[in-house]
């Protein structure tokens, strides 16, 4: 089921959202958010953030995993106390419960593939707080 913004929702048959199509926010004036599926299960989207971003604050999912591929830049993810620099091809996996944040380290535009499993507290979130774009 195709919705308006070009997401489709997530169910038992192949789904496809189109190079720049998926519902964007402006989180805190220096991440884009783009959601590039939205389900029940696990939601995936991608986070273009500013050259020289410090991250959002330290936090915790108490719900959720996640997982960051960076598509391009340079980032370090501060995971439980310990520094994990991570470059273009690198994943990070955050288990659910840890302390957590990242920063974009290098001085352009870097780009995040994110997913969040399972899916509902992040994407309200990020609703609730950010600018729809």
């Amino acid at each position: 089921m195709d919705r308006e913004d070009g997401i489709e929702e997530q169910n038992n048959k192949p789904s496809h959202t189109a190079p720049n199509q998926g519902e964007r926010f402006l989180l805190v004036g220096a991440e884009l958010i783009t959601f590039k599926l939205r389900g029940e299960d696990y939601s995936i989207f991608e986070n273009a953030t500013q050259g020289g971003y410090g991250g959002p604050p330290p936090h915790r999912h108490l719900h959720q995993d996640e997982g960051f591929y960076v598509l391009e830049g340079e980032f370090t993810f501060h995971v439980e106390g310990e520094a994990i620099p991570a470059l273009e091809g690198a994943f990070v996996h955050i288990p659910k419960g840890s302390l957590h944040t990242f920063e974009n380290t290098g001085s352009r535009v870097g780009k995040l593939l994110v997913a969040m499993a399972p899916a509902g507290d992040f994407e309200g979130f990020v609703e609730e707080v950010a600018e729809r774009v």
